[in-house]
C-alpha cells in the first residue's frame, strides 16, 4: 500500500535544501564526502531534553522520560553504519516521544569498519533483550533511519515479538544493484552509489552484500507490520519501491519531491507531519 503525500514543501525545507545543493557545488562533492572523514564519536543530548544516558555492555543509550504506555521503541539512527549519530536524530526521537506518548530508546550501535555486520546485530540484539527487561510486558517497537531502518528491520528478525517496525528513508539494499539508482544519482546531494558501497563493505564482513542479515530487501517479512516514511527524491527510493512491490501488506508513505532522511532535515511541517503519521499508527 502507498500513501502519497503531495503537500507542497515548506519554504523553510526548501530554503535548507537549496543551501544544501549549493554547498556540493562549490566544493563538488556530496554532503557525504564532506563528513565522512571527520572523527566519529559519541555526540551527548542537549540538557534541555532532560534525557537519561546509561551504558548497556560499553553501548550508550539514551533513554527519554517515562510514559504510562504498554509499549516502547528502540530507535536506530541512520549514517551507513559508519557515522555517529547526531542531535537532529536527539530532536526527533524525542519529538516523537512526547508526541505519541511513548517512551523512546535510542542505541548508539558500534560502527564498522571497527565493528563488522555480525558483532553489531549480536551487540545491538543483546542491548534490546536488556531493555526489554526493563520494561517488562510491554511490546517492543523498533524503529530507525536510512542504515538504522536496515538494523531496526534485519533486528526485527530475531525478536519474533516485535510486530511493528517503523523505518525512515531506510537502507535496504546494500548491493546498490538497482539500475534506477545510476539514473537518480545525478540528482542526489546527499551521498553516490559508490559512497554507499564503500560503507557497504566495511560493514558487510563475510556476508555477501545480498544477504538477509546485511540487505533485508531480500529477506521474508510477512510475519511484520511495517511502515516506511521516504521521499521519493533520494537515491534509495527505488530500492523502498522494490521492498513494497514485494511485501505488498507493508505500508509506504511518499513524499513527492523531498530527500532521503528529510525528516531530520528540520524541525517544521514535513518532521511533523511523519510524527503524526507514526502516531495514527501507534
Amino acid at each position: 500500500m502507498i500513501t502519497n503525500h503531495l503537500d507542497k514543501i515548506s519554504f523553510k525545507m526548501q530554503v535548507i535544501i537549496f543551501l544544501l545543493t549549493l554547498l556540493t557545488i562549490i566544493f563538488r562533492k556530496k554532503l557525504w564526502e564532506l563528513v565522512i572523514n571527520r572523527r566519529q564519536r559519541y555526540i551527548s543530548p542537549v540538557k534541555k531534553l532532560q534525557a537519561e544516558v546509561f551504558e548497556i555492555n560499553h553501548i550508550k543509550v539514551i533513554k527519554t522520560k517515562d510514559f504510562n504506555s504498554n509499549r516502547f521503541i528502540v530507535y536506530f539512527h541512520g549514517g551507513g553504519y559508519v557515522l555517529a549519530g547526531n542531535r537532529r536524530h536527539h530532536a526527533f526521537i524525542f519529538n516523537l516521544a512526547e508526541a505519541a506518548n511513548i517512551t523512546c530508546y535510542y542505541v548508539e550501535y558500534p560502527l564498522a569498519p571497527n565493528n563488522k555486520c555480525s558483532e553489531i546485530l549480536d551487540s545491538v540484539e543483546k542491548v534490546v533483550k536488556e531493555l526489554q527487561n526493563k520494561e517488562k510486558d510491554k511490546d517492543l517497537i523498533f524503529l530507525g533511519d536510512s542504515a538504522g531502518g536496515n538494523l531496526a528491520l534485519v533486528l526485527s528478525k530475531r525478536f519474533s515479538e516485535a510486530k511493528t517496525v517503523f523505518a525512515l528513508s531506510p537502507w535496504l539494499d546494500l548491493s546498490m544493484s538497482n539500475p534506477k539508482i545510476e539514473e537518480m544519482e545525478k540528482y542526489e546531494i546527499m551521498f553516490s552509489k559508490n559512497n554507499l558501497l564503500d560503507a557497504a563493505e566495511s560493514y558487510r564482513g563475510n556476508f555477501d552484500l545480498q544477504n538477509p542479515l546485511v540487505s533485508p530487501v531480500y529477506a521474508d517479512f510477512t510475519d511484520k507490520n511495517i511502515m516506511i516514511f521516504a521521499g521519493d527524491d533520494d537515491l534509495l527510493f527505488p530500492d523502498v519501491l522494490d521492498f513494497v512491490y514485494k511485501n505488498p501488506h507493508v505500508h509506504l508513505h511518499n513524499y513527492q519531491g523531498l530527500k532521503h532522511d528529510f525528516m531530520f532535515i528540520a524541525q517544521g511541517k514535513e518532521q511533523r507531519g511523519v510524527i503524526e503519521d507514526i502516531c495514527e499508527y501507534l
